[in-house]
């Protein structure tokens, strides 16, 4: 929990700011999982660029 609300504020969320809760949690909410989103994008197995081949079967002709 401790990381989230870090990440969260850093992301510009306010605790103390009740007058615009819960609309500045949700947006900050939404940066986070953007960068996130962002940040393991190359590593997550889904999309993305793919290196190398792959090839399965039998080669024609035996």
């Amino acid at each position: 929990m401790q990381r989230f609300m870090q990440a969260v504020e850093e992301a510009g969320y306010q605790p103390g700011d009740w007058l615009h809760y819960p609309e500045n949690l949700q947006a900050a909410e939404a940066k986070v999982a953007a960068q996130n989103a962002t940040a393991q994008a190359g590593v997550s197995g889904y999309g993305g660029e793919s290196v190398g081949t792959s090839v399965s079967g039998r080669v024609a002709g035996q």
